[in-house]
């Protein structure tokens, strides 16, 4: 089967949830949502592959509006500026980002889209919700003391971005370093041990991070420390289900043939491995949904579009000093999700 190219299908709006499983998504979309579901092979196992690959000329007729940092109208996150791709780039993860929830919650995404399409003229739209990739949240309460994750890598917090002045985020790593001399020599040690023989999965230094009682790395691994692989895997369901229940909401409000499908997969304990590295052939992590909903066109009003939906949009007087604080919160986001791993 050929890798799905998004932008040579036909579609009027594109839903996607990231990394949603095709196995999953076809146990539960028809208590949400209703029509021709199809199994594709994504074009790439991570987000910023499948988006490098997706997207790789400029489409004037379409606005993105994501909840996925990984999308920033003038950033460049592993090399690709959003801005340069689309009509429009709408940051929900930049005006309406949970901070206790470290996510953009799903309804919230949903009160954004049907505003901001509204107000599209015609544009085509994809909306990129962040469910049900992690963090869980059904499991949040019990993962609130690790939302604030660090990696123990500053130079990959600082190439994501292309940016080496994020100081805020890079101090920190830097202060964790000091703190924990000890622990991240042995750390780094076993773990090139234990990758070299294959004897953890693919994220030996989850169950290293633990033992050494070193904080997680990401939302997922935070997760693992309160439950199971199979409790996991519900909360993993949990998240779905709440996505698809926005993403039945969002249809009311469109019209035209619209497609839900996703960016990638996701490995939930299977022969000990989890996420979604890049570069992967594993069928959990390309095969994706493909459902597609045709609605007939009625005249919709435009709504009153508020000044906190105008997002994306560059202001001419920022200084130096607030481009480089909202570099350092884009930074922050993209490592609450687990992106610098």
């Amino acid at each position: 089967m050929d890798r799905l190219n998004v932008m040579s299908e036909k579609w009027d709006y594109m839903i996607i949830l990231d990394a949603c499983r095709y196995d999953y998504f076809e146990r539960v979309y028809d208590k949400y949502v209703h029509g021709k579901l199809e199994k594709r092979i994504s074009a790439g196992s991570s987000t910023n592959e499948w988006r490098n690959k997706s997207f790789p000329g400029f489409y004037d007729d379409v606005v993105y509006i994501s909840a996925n940092p990984q999308f920033s109208a003038t950033s460049k996150i592993y090399g690709f500026c959003a801005g340069d791709h689309f009509h429009k780039v709408h940051q929900i993860w930049e005006s309406d980002w949970n901070y206790e929830k470290a996510t953009v919650l799903p309804a919230v995404l949903t009160e954004a889209a049907v505003r901001i399409i509204s107000n599209a003229g015609g544009k085509r739209a994809i909306v990129h919700y962040l469910q049900p990739h992690a963090p869980y949240l059904v499991l949040n309460a019990r993962t609130r003391g690790f939302a604030k994750y660090l990696v123990a890598d500053r130079d990959s917090v600082a190439n994501a971005v292309e940016d080496t002045n994020l100081q805020k985020v890079l101090d920190e790593i830097e202060e964790f370093k000091r703190v924990n001399p000890v622990k991240r020599v042995l750390f780094k040690g076993l773990t090139q041990l234990l990758k070299a023989g294959n004897l953890s999965g693919n994220r030996p230094e989850w169950t290293l991070r633990r033992l050494l009682r070193m904080p997680p790395e990401a939302p997922m691994e935070a997760a693992l420390r309160h439950c199971d692989p199979q409790g996991l895997r519900e909360a993993y369901k949990a998240n779905l289900e709440m996505v698809l229940a926005q993403a039945a909401e969002l249809l009311n409000h469109l019209s035209g043939r619209i497609v839900i499908t996703s960016d990638h997969g996701e490995l939930l304990g299977e022969k000990k491995c989890y996420s979604h590295p890049s570069g992967s052939l594993n069928p959990v992590l390309i095969e994706v949904p493909w459902l597609v909903v045709e609605k007939e066109r009625p005249h919709i009003e435009p709504q009153p579009q508020a000044a906190a939906a105008i997002v994306g949009e560059e202001s001419p007087c920022q200084d130096g000093d607030t481009e480089a604080v909202e570099r350092e919160e884009l930074a922050a986001k993209l490592r609450a999700l687990g992106y610098y791993d």
